[in-house]
């Protein structure tokens, strides 16, 4: 009774000991909390430490000297970047945004290009219709890919031009790869006008279009054909050459006389380019001898006269494959 009277009279006092008692135990519980945090942010602090202190020892180091070696690096790159894509320019194409466009586009650069090879008298088979006789016999189009449709039709606009600017003797036809649903629908008729099992490669880089031209010519006009696609800003790479003789006792003279350096250094490139492509053979062959001064060729009076030299060939049936890369972004 009295410890109850007792209980009843210290009920503030038993109250308030029973909250200092679970304060004192949430303040040891923060307090421990915040110890721990502590010591994981210590031991965090340890590690980026460790880490500055390697980076500080690493070759090599970041400082002023190697940041300035960077950044020419980089600006070699970009200079590396510029020259590449100076290389690969896209040819300049009117892109057709319907089918009637195209078909007048295509009719327009069929004339024009007829024309061309008609002033520098150069033969093309009758009814010659450039790879795209899909296209001319047919009333309407499909509308897919008539961008690269377009493309390809400037791409053989520019191979047209080069050969006539070369005054090639004929070009008895050109492939290329099918680009569009009438394309492939018109293998079976048209197999002349296409390379079978291929298509337009596309990567994350661009596109790769393939072509396959066949002409007449002469050594030196092949010359100047394979120094022109060399120097071509269009991304133009040579796959493969395929030359023999056209028709049989047809022959042809390549005339260089006088005695200038010009003459000589024509010869000696001409001779260099046939060499890098395979096409010298040994002694005269084909396509005439080395000459002198040529690699494996005796000095004469040549060499230092730079006389001219009247060669004697067949006329050349060349075939060649090639590869138009069309980069994306440029």
């Amino acid at each position: 009774m009295q410890a109850s009277q007792a209980l009843q009279k210290n009920l503030p006092l038993v109250l308030s000991l029973a909250v200092v008692v679970l304060a004192l135990a949430g303040g040891a519980y923060y307090l421990y909390s915040r110890i721990a945090a502590e010591s994981e942010a210590i031991t965090q602090l340890e590690q980026k430490i460790q880490e500055y202190n390697t980076l500080l020892q690493m070759d090599p180091f970041p400082n002023k000297e190697n940041i300035e070696k960077v950044q020419k690096e980089a600006q070699r790159l970009e200079s590396f970047v510029s020259k590449v894509v100076s290389k690969f320019k896209p040819v300049p194409a009117e892109i057709a945004n319907a089918p009637g466009d195209f078909k007048s586009m295509l009719e327009s650069t069929i004339y024009q290009m007829n024309q061309l090879l008609s002033s520098k008298g150069i033969q093309t088979p009758t009814n010659f219709n450039y790879s795209f006789s899909v296209q001319r016999s047919l009333l309407q189009l499909d509308t897919n890919q008539l961008d690269r449709l377009s493309i390809q039709l400037a791409h053989i606009k520019l191979l047209t031009t080069l050969l006539a600017s070369n005054n090639v003797y004929g070009i008895y036809g050109f492939k290329r790869v099918p680009a569009t649903t009438n394309d492939f629908n018109g293998l079976g008729n048209y197999t002349s006008d296409f390379i079978p099992d291929r298509k337009v490669e596309t990567n994350q880089f661009g596109e790769v279009y393939q072509y396959e031209l066949s002409f007449k010519c002469s050594t030196m006009e092949l010359v100047k054909i394979l120094n022109d696609l060399n120097r071509s800003p269009y991304g133009i790479v040579v796959k493969s050459i395929s030359v023999e003789p056209a028709e049989a006792g047809e022959i042809i003279e390549s005339i260089e006389s006088g005695s200038s350096d010009a003459a000589y250094n024509e010869q000696m490139a001409r001779y260099q380019m046939m060499m890098r492509y395979g096409l010298a053979g040994r002694g005269r062959g084909r396509f005439g001898p080395p000459p002198p001064g040529a690699p494996g060729q005796p000095e004469t009076s040549q060499t230092t006269n730079k006389v001219g030299i009247v060669i004697q060939e067949h006329a050349l049936r060349v075939t060649m494959r090639l590869n138009i890369i069309q980069l994306k972004g440029v």
